[in-house]
């Protein structure tokens, strides 16, 4: 249908624009045509006024013939002389006695007949005789006799009766094809007497128009004779030739025109020229706007074609293809409506009729007797509906309001959800197992947490304490191997215990504020004596950044940082380990930190790659073999890492070491307090050491903290006396020639000289405050830390409650070696009973003893006025969150098995009367 109406558009546009080539052909032929009448009527105007000028003149001559005086009264002789001095009278030839006439010819006709270029004739018809007027030898006119061939021709055309009323004849000369002459009477009352002519000489030239057109011309007379033509005179046919009115039109045989002609009378002797034109002459003055507009038209209609080939390829085909489409589409949506699975029903709102439906849809309607109330009103939401059809089935209704044909309806979707509902109470039973499952696992870890860190707080509490006894060389060896064992199989709990921890969900991220240099001074300076022991340089590059304070959780990223070290340090044995810290984002309020541990310990092998994160994951060859661990450290990583937001990225070359790195994204500190940054003055500090980049960070730090740092050259160096020199770790060797302050960066304190200061090796803030010391004449070093036997006595009275003997035991022997007083209890009513409650300067009490938990115990003591600090102990691997213990009145939480130092740290945080650190 599209076709048909744009081909009935194309062949109206096509027709109307050939219309109006038409009527624009028509008009232009039409203007020339007007234009070449124009030049006809203008050659016929200019004959018209030539023949009435000589027959007028012919008139007057003819009118001028008088009779002249008798010849008694004049001698012939001197008649032109004598009759008047002005006139000249011309007797006519061979007239009849007593009927002569004569030619009184005064100057001004003798000059009109000069001036027209004529020559005059008379004709007698009786007897026949012609004569020309012309001058003699003397230059005096006289009548010359001619053959009179015209004078019987003259008095035929004068007596016919259509000629009656003319005044003048109009002959051709015989002999004379172009040559015509026109008669009058001397006297109209008797023609007899002779007639007097003009011979014209240049009639055709006169018809001729001077345009230059291709043009012809006919002259005939009164009887349709023709009398005078141009050479190539077009045939006219008789018709035309009779015609006896003006007109102008078209001439030729049939239906096509060959001439445009002219028809016209002229003069008054009944003379009629007939101009014709070819049509030739026509088509080629009008050629060339033909050609212009022809070619206009074919350009429109190439341009109609191609606009119309362009439509029905652009539009139409398309339109017709998706048309296809749709019908097709139509076809399938009604196949598939009716051999799918799902039912489909539109229902009429008002009247609740079935418009149209599949088998599926009429078998819900059939089995489920409120089907109809299952229809979305119109307006509101969609309905969903779980119906228990009639047959035992499961069916799943969904019910839209729509507008069908101007009125409201209702599309249902039923969907039989009999397998599904089975295969949910499958999943609902499966997950309720595997959640009975997961509870019980968390139940056997906790429980078995609690039951091997028991065991283990006795084996690791009684080797410290029998290492503090007087042993042999033996025993101690033999101690070392216990300890060893036991901190390895402590190392295997914990990260198995922490594996199944994190894959439970049972981890959460603690957000706090930390200083991330500490943590990296603090994660060096842990492993820095097993690394140096094996030989191996380690330190800490951290990138100077606007906010050293971030907000975060701490304690996950050590451990993180912890497990990747203690991996590059174990599998290192000669070279260094290094840690990198940097900020990736320009952007303080949001930074990304970039953590980096590298080593140039045996590398993995590519293909143990994508295994290197699995649990359990030992490398098998020769250099790792030797080397014991869990393979569970880089796994808890992975996990770890992921829970805070970021990813783990590895490379490594066997051989050349191995580069894991990871990226975090954290925030600045919620707290603008905390440790202030060093503010140095702006003087030369000199920076030596044997590691460049050693030295160029802390170069960097040095001058972000205020001071002019500048690394040491050596001995060429020139140093300023005002500056103060820092010997970085590991030290280069050399010994500057100094006598200023100076700064020593040494892993273990010893006494300083008369001008220097001793900074933790690992520390950057260390440095730079033993710097700041210098800079104000105030040298000073760190105290040693004291071996435990060495530690001023703490003179505490603590209550031990708690439910294992072997725990007590420990405990108690642990808190003497601390010089403290303990007594133990075995459950909270007996802590609870004791009338001396308010004299233990502390009560450690164990969080997990049947009867009376520790919350209980400790929120009792609380509630009983007891106001000193309580510390929490427990055995479980997942320890209760932090808000829980201390919601219960506590201070702290520690983690069995617990060492000496763990124990001597919150026993002084009590006596310097601080808040105690939490778990």
């Amino acid at each position: 249908m599209l076709n048909l109406l744009l081909q009935m558009f194309v062949i109206a546009l096509i027709t109307c624009s050939i219309m109006a080539v038409g009527a624009y052909v028509y008009a232009s032929v039409m203007s020339t045509v007007s234009e070449y009448r124009r030049l006809l009527n203008s050659g016929a105007y200019n004959a018209q006024m030539f023949l009435n000028q000589r027959e007028m003149l012919l008139r007057s001559l003819a009118a001028s013939a008088v009779r002249p005086p008798p010849p008694s009264a004049l001698r012939s002789a001197d008649l032109s002389d004598k009759v008047a001095p002005q006139l000249m009278l011309l007797p006519f030839p061979s007239q009849n006695q007593g009927n002569d006439w004569a030619l009184a010819l005064t100057p001004r006709l003798h000059s009109g007949i000069e001036r027209s270029n004529a020559r005059l004739i008379f004709s007698a018809p009786s007897p026949n005789r012609s004569y020309a007027l012309e001058s003699d030898a003397s230059g005096k006119l006289r009548w010359v006799p001619r053959e009179p061939e015209l004078v019987c021709s003259i008095l035929h055309f004068a007596n016919l009766p259509e000629n009656a009323n003319h005044p003048v004849v109009w002959l051709r000369q015989p002999g004379a094809r172009e040559r015509m002459a026109v008669y009058a009477p001397i006297d109209r009352n008797d023609t007899s007497n002779g007639w007097l002519g003009m011979e014209l000489k240049d009639l055709h030239q006169l018809l001729l128009l001077q345009q230059p057109l291709e043009s012809n011309y006919t002259l005939i007379d009164s009887h349709g004779s023709v009398v005078l033509q141009s050479p190539n005179a077009a045939n006219l046919d008789a018709m035309e030739l009779h015609q006896e009115l003006d007109h102008f039109g078209f001439s030729g045989p049939g239906w096509i025109p060959q001439h445009i002609v002219l028809s016209k009378s002229i003069g008054s002797g009944g003379l009629r020229v007939i101009y014709s034109i070819p049509i030739r002459q026509l088509v080629h003055d009008s050629k060339g706007r033909l050609y212009k507009v022809a070619l206009a038209e074919l350009i429109f209609v190439a341009y109609v074609l191609l606009g119309v080939h362009a439509l029905r390829r652009l539009f139409f085909i398309p339109a017709q293809h998706q048309y296809e489409q749709l019908v097709d589409s139509v076809a399938l949506n009604r196949e598939l409506i009716t051999a799918a699975p799902v039912g489909l029903a539109l229902v009429s709102s008002a009247e609740h009729s079935v418009l149209r439906e599949n088998p599926q849809a009429r078998d819900w309607i059939e089995h489920d007797p409120g089907w109809t109330s299952r229809l979305a009103k119109h307006g509101a939401q969609s309905m969903h509906s779980d119906v228990d059809l009639s047959d035992g089935r499961i069916v799943h209704v969904t019910s839209i309001a729509l507008t069908y044909r101007g009125q409201p309806i209702s599309l249902c979707t039923v969907t039989d959800v009999t397998a599904r509902k089975q295969v949910e109470a499958s999943l609902i039973n499966a997950r309720q197992l595997a959640e009975d499952a997961s509870r019980a696992k968390t139940r056997f870890l906790a429980t078995m947490s609690h039951e091997i860190r028991i065991p283990l707080y006795g084996i690791t509490g009684a080797v410290e304490l029998l290492d503090m006894t007087e042993v042999s060389a033996q025993q101690r060896h033999y101690l070392g191997t216990l300890r060893r064992s036991m901190t390895t199989l402590r190392r295997t709990v914990d990260d198995s215990l922490d594996l199944s921890r994190i894959e439970a969900g049972h981890v959460e991220l603690v957000q706090q504020d930390f200083c991330l240099l500490e943590l990296a001074d603090e994660v060096i300076s842990a492993f820095a004596p097993h690394a140096e022991s094996k030989g191996l340089r380690i330190y800490a590059i951290v990138e100077p950044m606007q906010e050293t304070r971030l907000h975060g959780d701490p304690q996950r990223i050590r451990q993180v940082l912890d497990n990747l070290i203690s991996n590059a340090v174990k599998f290192t044995d000669a070279g260094q380990v290094v840690l990198r810290i940097k900020q990736l984002t320009a952007d303080s309020s949001a930074p990304t930190i970039f953590f980096q541990v590298s080593d140039t310990g045996i590398g993995v092998e590519a293909e143990l790659m994508p295994r290197l994160f699995d649990p359990y994951f030992r490398s098998d060859s020769v250099q790792a073999q030797h080397i014991h661990g869990t393979g569970l450290g880089l796994a808890i990583c992975q996990h770890l890492v992921k829970l805070m937001h970021g990813s783990l990225r590895t490379i490594s070359q066997p051989g050349l070491g191995t580069s894991i790195s990871f990226s975090l994204p954290l925030l600045p500190a919620l707290d603008s307090g905390g440790v202030q940054a060093p503010r140095l003055e702006p003087g030369p500090v000199y920076v030596d050491g044997l590691l460049p980049d050693v030295v160029r960070n802390l170069c960097q730090w040095l001058r972000h903290w205020g001071a002019l740092a500048i690394a040491y050259q050596g001995p060429q160096h020139v140093l300023s006396p005002h500056g103060v020199l820092v010997q970085a770790w590991p030290p280069s060797g050399q010994t500057p020639d100094w006598s200023g302050p100076s700064v020593l960066a040494r892993p273990s304190p010893g006494a300083p000289g008369n001008t220097e200061s001793v900074a933790p090796a690992y520390s950057l803030r260390g440095i730079a405050e033993a710097v700041q010391r210098a800079q104000q004449g105030r040298p000073s070093f760190q105290q040693p830390h004291r071996l435990i036997g060495q530690q001023p006595q703490l003179g505490l009275r603590l209550l031990v409650v708690d439910d294992s003997p072997i725990c007590q035991q420990i405990l108690q022997e642990q808190l003497e070696a601390l010089h403290c007083s303990a007594i133990a209890v075995y459950e909270g009513r007996q802590a609870l009973g004791r009338n001396d409650l308010r004299n233990f300067d502390a009560v450690i009490v164990d969080l997990n003893m049947p009867g009376m938990s520790g919350y209980q115990v400790a929120s009792a003591l609380r509630s009983h006025g007891y106001t000193r600090p309580i510390v929490g102990m427990t055995a479980n691997a997942w320890p209760d969150p932090q808000y829980l213990w201390q919601a219960a009145g506590m201070n702290s939480l520690l983690i069995k098995p617990l060492s000496l130092s763990m124990l001597h740290e919150q026993l002084q945080s009590i006596t310097n009367k601080e808040t105690p650190p939490h778990a």
